[in-house]
């Protein structure tokens, strides 16, 4: 599994979040979910522990649907959230307190 984040036209409060992961075939998939941060609720960044596999959980204010899902560079049903993988619970922590402080200077 391979993730990536970057800025959506330069604008630090727009998030675009890619990941890609291949099956055993060799087939790949990629999905992208696109954010606004002031969306975000920065009360809200949990932390979930599934296997080895410790994710980041950012869910949209309200519950609303206003995350943008592609899969494979096709447009799917919004999303209410966004959910980052990590192997180690201290990168989720941390990823968890830059998207809270992100969050926060967005809605300044």
């Amino acid at each position: 599994m391979k993730q990536n984040i970057d800025l959506i036209n330069n604008d630090p409060c727009r998030i675009s979040f890619t990941i890609s992961t291949s099956d055993d075939k060799g087939k790949t998939t990629d999905e992208i979910y696109e954010f606004t941060l002031t969306d975000m609720n920065k009360l809200t960044p949990d932390l979930k522990v599934s296997g080895k596999i410790v994710k980041v959980i950012l869910s949209c204010k309200n519950k609303e649907k206003l995350v943008k899902v592609y899969k494979n560079g096709e447009q799917q049903a919004w999303g209410t959230g966004v959910e980052i993988g990590t192997n180690d619970a201290e990168t989720a922590r941390n990823i968890a307190e830059a998207f809270k402080s992100a969050i926060s200077l967005c809605e300044k």
